[in-house]
């Protein structure tokens, strides 16, 4: 058996080097935007593998925008749901990740939510606020007063929207 690796040096540049292997992609930026915001917390491991189940399952669907239960990525990821939870809301805070609650109509229960990959911040003045407030949200400590009257008064949380979905269709 030839363990040799094979002569890729004839290869144009941007030629796939292996044949018909399914590829997952993550943009470099949004990894050391993780890695920056995580640096210091002993959750970059469990941050990494959730983002890497977003971008697997954005791959798997041709979309940035997908449906899936916490539970489902939790398990993907290898994460715990309260793990999830203290991530989700991290990636949310730094603008890499959207997320709208969907709730069956009529009642409170939630459906699978919808998850939208976004474009990693390129304004630098935005994105050492955004950091800035990550990191605060990562070390446990209290949001601004003002971002938590805003939450009172929406009921909800910044980068989380609800919308009633009819679970027959799913």
């Amino acid at each position: 058996m030839n363990d040799a690796a094979p002569d890729t040096s004839t290869l144009a540049p941007g030629v796939r080097r292996i044949k018909d292997a399914p590829f997952c992609w993550q943009h470099k930026a949004a990894l050391k935007l993780i890695r920056q915001t995580f640096d210091d917390r002993s959750f970059l491991a469990d941050a990494l593998a959730v983002y890497l189940c977003f971008t697997e399952i954005a791959s798997d669907e041709q979309t940035e925008t997908f449906q899936r239960t916490r539970r489902e990525i939790g398990e993907r990821s290898g994460v715990s749901l309260r793990q999830f939870d203290r991530v989700l809301a991290i990636l949310i805070s730094i603008g890499l990740v959207h997320c709208r609650r969907n709730t069956i109509p009529g009642t409170k229960e939630l459906a699978a939510s919808t998850y939208t990959l976004r474009p990693v911040c390129a304004t630098p003045r935005t994105a050492g606020a955004r950091l800035r407030q990550a990191r605060k949200l990562a070390a446990g400590t209290v949001i601004e007063q003002s971002s938590k009257n805003v939450l009172e008064k929406s009921g909800t949380k910044p980068g989380f929207e609800t919308n009633q979905v009819d679970v027959s269709k799913l």
